[in-house]
Formats: structure tokens, C-alpha cells, sequence
């Protein structure tokens, strides 16, 4: 993740912004910024990192944070086999950072030839080691992580239950997607649709309960579509 900076901190220094936040693009959430941004001005703080609770079974596919009262990383552990996390507070990959800092980071870790690039790996444990303040900022609301297939599917299903966990037609926060210039949704006769989510194209003429269908996925009659994601153009037989 590191590396991936590095590689394109030309437009960093270009824009000479006083702090840099950088997002993982695997992430589900909805989250304002602006709290995060005052939390790490008010401490001054070279860099934040925004944390969210998880449950100790899920401790191994994380960075851990350990904190004091104030919010101060004081440990830092990556990726603990469940049953050793010394903490529930985990890195969301949300970091923002002192330009400076950053620059400065980046820089030394691409001269470290025993770096793997990494900023939970590598950069944050280099900065406690040398005491450079590292501060968390807790997101108490839903985030989810689809970096693999379990989580990916998950965090889908979970968009169309009853009460899901981010609403996505709320008007305050509209989430935007690509718009394909296809037909509307069409369902047929004998059809039914239940607990789905339906893009563009989308034909059903037989049954699709609790999932979700890209844009032109076809269901044909007599075909039962249950608890799935099926992805652009797919086609469903009886």
C-alpha cells in the first residue's frame, strides 16, 4: 500500500496540500471526514488512522491498534492469529497524514531493501519504534472490508435485507454508480422478485429472492435465483 503512494507522489508534491488522506478502495462505509480531520489537527498529530471495533475471531485479518486515554497509538500488531489480539480496535486503512510526514515516510521506506512497503507493516511500527506520534480516530458506524470473497458476498447480501446496514437511496447521501445506457428493468408476468437489488437491463421472468443483479443479467421463466450476486450479462436458464 505504501509503494502504491510512492509511486505517484509527484501529484503529492505538486499540490502541496497541507494533509494527505488516503482510502483503500476495498472498503464499504459511508463517513464524513471532516471530525477525523479536526481529531488529528487538534492534536497535532503526524499522522491518524481511523479504527473501528471488531470481534477477536476476525483479529487475524487486521492491523490491531492498541491506544492510551487520549487516542495515542501505542502498539500496533498485524494480523494476530485469533485468541492473541491484545485489543478490538483495528485499522480501517483510512490514514491521513502531514504532508511532510508522509514525504518523509515514503521516501525511507522505498531506500529499506528488507521493507515490503507496507504501511501497517512496515511504516507505522518504524514510527512507533522512533516515537512519532500516531493517532487513531474511532468510526463507530458500519464498515466493512470486501478484500476477499467471503466479505464481498457478505457485505452484497447485506444491502438487501430487511433494515440494511447502509441505505442507498437515502437522498441526504447519494451513493453514485456507473449509469449504463441500457433498457429498464423489465419483470414479467409470472415473475417475483423479492429482496433484490436490479441495475439496468435486468429481465426476470422467473424467481429471484435476496440477491442482486447486475446490469443485464436474465432470468428465465422456470429458473430460481436465491441468496446471489450475478455479475454483468449473466443469463440464468430453467
Amino acid at each position: 500500500t505504501a509503494d502504491a503512494v510512492y509511486q505517484n507522489l509527484i501529484h503529492i508534491r505538486r499540490r502541496r496540500a497541507e494533509d494527505i488522506l488516503i482510502l483503500s478502495g476495498d472498503h464499504i462505509y459511508k463517513m464524513d471526514y471532516e471530525p477525523m480531520v479536526e481529531f488529528h489537527r487538534d492534536r497535532r498529530s503526524a499522522v491518524t488512522m481511523a479504527i473501528t471495533t471488531v470481534p477477536d475471531h476476525l483479529s487475524d485479518q487486521f492491523g490491531m491498534v492498541e491506544l492510551d486515554p487520549r487516542g495515542r497509538v501505542m502498539g500496533f500488531q498485524e494480523k494476530p492469529a485469533p485468541g492473541t489480539a491484545r485489543t478490538s480496535f483495528a485499522s480501517m486503512g483510512v490514514y491521513l497524514f502531514r504532508r511532510e510526514v508522509l514525504e518523509m515516510a515514503l521516501a525511507e521506506d522505498a531506500e529499506d531493501p528488507s521493507s515490503s512497503h507496507d504501511f501497517g507493516k512496515d511504516i507505522f511500527p518504524r514510527f512507533l519504534a522512533r516515537g512519532i506520534e500516531v493517532y487513531a480516530h474511532l468510526f463507530p458506524h458500519y464498515w466493512q472490508d470486501v478484500g476477499t470473497l467471503d466479505s464481498f458476498y457478505r457485505a452484497n447480501l447485506e444491502l438487501v435485507a430487511g433494515r440494511p446496514p447502509i441505505e442507498l437511496a437515502d437522498p441526504e447521501w447519494i451513493v453514485h454508480t456507473v449509469s449504463l445506457d441500457q433498457p429498464p428493468v423489465r419483470v414479467g408476468r409470472s415473475a417475483a422478485v423479492l429482496q433484490s437489488l436490479a441495475a439496468n437491463g435486468v429481465r426476470v421472468d422467473g424467481r429471484s429472492e435476496r440477491s442482486i443483479l447486475f446490469p443485464g443479467v436474465v432470468i428465465e421463466p422456470g429458473a430460481v435465483v436465491r441468496d446471489s450476486i450475478l455479475m454483468h450479462g449473466t443469463r440464468v436458464g430453467a
